[in-house]
């Protein structure tokens, strides 16, 4: 029940706190990856308006969160990510995603695909940095590479 009533609270956060088309004068979604002692964590941050535009509104956020950003473990297994959590902050909406990953693996070798919003805007960037200090550049036409 306490599930439910925090996705309530962020579909009703992500609804009142999108910001008119065209607010922002850049297309960019910002990624910290962090893989170790067996999990992975992804912060990730986007702009609010983009976000509920591409998911087709806030109900469907996390499918489309979960269907445009992904890793893969350096043998190229996936790592499936659940949500652990969102919070609207100004214009940007914080989402947390987490998965367990193999026990030995670190962020190094781990494969991102990040094509969050490149079907919105064709200037798209994402930026993913990686928690030993890498930082990896995503758009439409390089949509998945290592770290």
């Amino acid at each position: 029940m306490v599930r439910r009533l925090a996705a309530g609270a962020l579909l009703l956060g992500l609804a009142a706190s999108a910001a008119p088309a065209g607010a922002h004068p850049l297309h960019v979604t910002y990624a910290d990856v962090v893989v170790a002692g067996g999990a992975a964590t992804v912060t990730l941050r986007v702009y609010t308006d983009d976000l509920l535009r591409a998911a087709g509104g806030a109900a469907h956020v996390d499918a489309y969160v979960r269907a445009h950003f992904a890793l893969a473990d350096a043998a190229g297994r996936a790592i499936p990510l659940a949500s652990c959590g969102a919070v609207v902050r100004g214009d940007m909406t914080h989402l947390c995603l987490r998965g367990a990953a193999p026990a030995r693996a670190s962020t190094a070798g781990v494969r991102v695909t990040d094509d969050l919003l490149v079907a919105l805007y064709t200037d798209q960037i994402n930026v993913v940095r990686a928690s030993g200090g890498r930082t990896a550049l995503f758009t439409r036409d390089r949509r998945t590479q290592s770290l």
